[in-house]
């Protein structure tokens, strides 16, 4: 009877036990049916070893964000009574999530999570939960992405730890994670690997006071980003595209980023985060250089330290110092690659200050470049965010240094470059301007292929302006220049100073005007374009016109200007047209000369007229004297006017060697006029002959300024003198002269009549050339390299007084050194002082002369 009632006992409570455990397991469907989880299958329920078994269970999500298929097997659920929980134990032997996010609904934001509620529910969690095999099915990319692995946690008492692993497309991810729940918070961390290398170091600490005051502070930091190439690969799958700029992060970077938050009360919006008191901290470090696409290799570090109160954000900290390597040909549009910097180091420092949106943010800049040559730009700036995004320096200092420096042909030492610089950069584009004493020192400039050096070159900079805007337009630029050069060499110039005032601008076109000057008074107007649509550039070049009463600028500034001509009247005008690309490709100048009066050696001359057109074209040079006029020569005897239009044509690599064609060359000489027949000269051969025209010369008029006393004639003479031109002087062999038509000559000198007292035939030629009728006055005519002067004279015609006028024939050969000749008529005149001079000293020489 005992033993009845005892079994009837345990029947009803194991009924009323079954009855509960209907009951709710009715509860449990009908909240997992409100919440949107709906049982589609499970089989194999058992209670065995003290844990209820379940061999499979299938579940069906639908939420307003997303849906999802879970598949369970090999479930062990282990309770735990008496105890906290009511699991103790969790065991999963395959779980399967087949998840596909919905498009969320227009809501307002999810509230944040309560951490106490954190700590309420763990007291709920298993003591042990183990998932043997996990694997979570998602959509990536436009396809499904598998992940799969093990899941494993354990509690006890107020601690927990785990271990997550995972692997899905070649990439094995290993997370560890620590939980220490105390009296009023609670303490995490978390370790994850990728591949076996460290990729995410995380810890946390929320601490909840008496008074409500809560408290959470930590930190996080990526020892080495990404940690596995395959990490990207797998970012862009699960990632939308351009959703973060993770691919942008540049390798081997290290980040860490720290946080302490306090506040009267856990808010329950994100955006209240930002209502209580919060600081931050952050360092980014790149210790090995990492390449960056578009950019070469990176490697520094950044520091920033912020906290936020009472909605006002102020800076503490921020200190970054970055060294970029440039890759090859990332400065070919400004720089040729053997003037590229190697090295770009960035330096940006910002003391304690408030931020705020409306207030531009103060910051020190050091801006370093290594290479060829060493440039820096430091200073303060500001830095503007709200409305638009702007950068405002007045006054940056910079400096750049080159001891030497070889472009091509090009050599530049001891660069110099100093100058405060004011600069604002905003969306619209760079404005950059050179304040006071900015100003540019170059030790030596050297051109070789043109011969050019300067030394000691000094340019005043200040207010120079460029401005370069981001978007399509063009650039432009206004650099005012002052240039002083110490000493210019050049094989056509004298090394002296030079100075260059002007200013360089452009903007679509490229223009520099100035005046180019030196100490000597020579100076030219440059203006020099270079059209942006065009291929290449072009100047005009005007010189400031001379005037030689006051000076001659061209002999204290020309290399080869002839010592023996002087200028001391007249007036120089000229200009000319240049055109180029990368050099000179064609040129044109023109030049007059006006009222020329002077000396050259131990000749005077005035009144010379002298248009002279020159032109290149590639490497042909031409000249071209259309009419080309001197009044007056005299080299011992008045000869002029000279009247002249030639046009010379050559070749700059043989410029002395080129053709000459002789249009038009006439002399008035003693009555006479001297022309030379037109005819064209090859200048590069030995000799070149030139035939020269005598019509007319007045004997009476030579004879006048023949050095004889007592000789006397008249008649006109006409002739052929073949001029030949060479090295060792020049020279004529087989001229002539002839009277057109009968005259007189007469020679009477006491000399020659007391020849005659003794010698009857001297007295009959002193008779005869007493009063000579002449009918025939005909010369051979040559003259030597050395300036001797030989006549064949061959005189015919009769004196009335000798024998009733009876024919007389005379042959006389006469001899004549003509620079002599030429000296002792100078010597006889009125002479200048530079004449004279010249003229003394051609006679000492010539007496020195064995």
């Amino acid at each position: 009877m005992r033993v009845t009632t005892l079994w009837r006992r345990a029947l009803l409570a194991l009924a009323v036990l079954l009855a509960l455990v209907l009951l709710a397991g009715a509860l449990v469907l009908q909240q997992l049916r409100q919440a949107g989880v709906q049982v589609a299958h499970w089989q194999g329920l058992a209670w065995r070893g003290g844990a209820l078994q379940l061999g499979e269970l299938q579940l069906n999500i639908e939420q307003p964000e997303l849906s999802a298929r879970v598949h369970v097997q090999q479930l062990v659920l282990r309770p735990q009574w008496p105890g906290d929980g009511l699991l103790r134990e969790v065991q999963i032997g395959h779980l399967r999530l087949h998840w596909d996010p919905l498009p969320p609904p227009q809501s307002e934001p999810a509230p944040l999570p309560d951490p106490r509620e954190w700590l309420a529910a763990l007291g709920w969690l298993p003591q042990v939960v183990q998932i043997a095999e996990l694997q979570l099915e998602l959509p990536c990319a436009g396809r499904r992405c598998l992940v799969e692995g093990a899941l494993h946690s354990q509690r006890t008492g107020q601690q927990m730890h785990g271990q997550l692993q995972a692997h899905s497309e070649g990439l094995q991810l290993r997370g560890d994670w620590r939980l220490q729940v105390q009296a009023q918070g609670w303490q995490l961390g978390s370790d994850w690997q990728l591949d076996g290398r460290e990729a995410l170091q995380m810890h946390a600490d929320w601490q909840q006071s008496a008074a409500d005051r809560a408290h959470w502070q930590g930190w996080l930091r990526i020892p080495d980003w990404p940690g596995s190439p395959q990490l990207m690969a797998l970012l862009g799958l699960w990632l939308p595209q351009h959703s973060l700029p993770l691919a942008d992060l540049p390798e081997g970077l290290q980040m860490t980023l720290g946080w302490d938050w306090q506040g009267e009360r856990w808010p329950q919006q994100p955006a209240e985060l930002l209502q209580q008191q919060l600081q931050l901290g952050a360092q980014v470090v790149l210790e090995q250089p990492a390449a960056i696409p578009g950019l070469g290799e990176l490697r520094g570090e950044q520091r920033l330290s912020l906290s936020l109160e009472q909605g006002r954000w102020q800076l503490h900290e921020g200190r970054g110092e970055w060294i970029l390597q440039p890759q090859t040909g990332l400065l070919d549009d400004w720089l040729p690659d053997e003037l590229q910097p190697r090295q770009l180091t960035l330096v940006l420092q910002a003391q304690d200050q408030a931020l705020d949106g409306q207030q531009a943010l103060a910051l020190d800049v050091q801006l370093q470049l290594q290479g060829p040559w060493q440039a820096s730009l430091q200073g303060p700036l500001m830095l503007g965010l709200l409305p638009d995004w702007q950068i405002a320096a007045e006054a940056m200092r910079l400096e750049l240094q080159a001891d030497s420096l070889q472009f091509d042909d090009l050599r530049l030492q001891g660069l110099r470059v100093q100058a405060l610089a004011g600069l604002q950069l905003d969306a619209s584009g760079l404005q950059l301007q050179l304040l006071r004493n900015a100003s540019l020192q170059l030790g030596v400039l050297q051109l070789a292929p043109a011969e050019l050096r300067l030394q000691g070159l000094r340019a005043g900079l200040a207010g120079s302006r460029l401005s370069l805007p981001l978007a399509e337009a063009a650039a432009s630029w206004r650099l005012p220049l002052q240039v002083r050069i110490d000493s210019l060499q050049h094989p056509l110039l004298q090394t002296q100073s030079w100075q260059l005032d002007g200013e360089l601008s452009g903007a679509a076109d490229m223009q520099l005007r100035a005046r180019l000057h030196n100490p000597a008074g020579l100076a030219a107007e440059l203006d020099w374009r270079w059209p942006a649509k065009a291929a290449g550039w072009q100047a005009a070049l005007e010189l400031v016109a001379l005037d030689f009463a006051a000076g001659n600028p061209l002999a204290a500034s020309l290399a080869d200007w002839p010592p023996l001509l002087s200028l001391s009247a007249g007036s120089l005008r000229g200009q000319g047209q240049l055109h180029g690309s990368s050099g000179l490709d064609r040129a044109s100048f023109l030049l007059q000369l006006d009222g020329g009066a002077g000396i050259y050696d131990r000749s005077s001359f005035s009144g010379l007229q002298l248009p002279l057109q020159l032109s290149l074209n590639g490497e042909q040079l031409q000249l071209q004297v259309a009419d080309m006029q001197l009044a007056q020569i005299d080299p011992g005897l008045p000869l002029g006017p000279l009247q002249l239009a030639a046009q010379y044509r050559a070749t700059l690599g043989a410029p002395l060697a080129g053709q000459l064609q002789l249009q038009r060359a006439t002399l008035q000489a003693l009555g006479a006029q001297i022309s030379v027949t037109p005819q064209r000269l090859q200048l590069g051969e030995d000799e070149q002959l030139l035939e020269l025209q005598l019509s007319g010369l007045e004997l009476a008029s030579l004879l006048e300024v023949y050095p004889t006393e007592g000789l006397y004639g008249d008649g006109l003479i006409d002739g052929r003198l073949p001029l030949r031109l060479s090295a060792a002087g020049p020279s004529i062999s087989g001229g002539w002269l002839r009277a057109r038509s009968g005259g007189v000559l007469q020679y009477r000198t006491p000399a020659l009549a007391a020849m005659g007292r003794g010698n009857p035939a001297m007295a009959e030629l002193a008779l005869a050339l007493d009063d000579f009728r002449y009918t025939l006055l005909q010369s051979d005519l040559e003259y030597a390299p050395d300036g001797r002067l030989q006549l064949g004279l061959r005189l015919e015609g009769a004196n009335p007084k000798l024998q009733g006028g009876r024919p007389v024939h005379l042959n006389i050969n006469l001899e004549e050194d003509i620079p002599a000749l030429l000296t002792s008529l100078q010597l006889s005149g009125q002479l200048s002082e530079i004449i004279r001079k010249r003229v003394e000293q051609r006679v000492l020489q010539q007496r020195l002369q064995p």
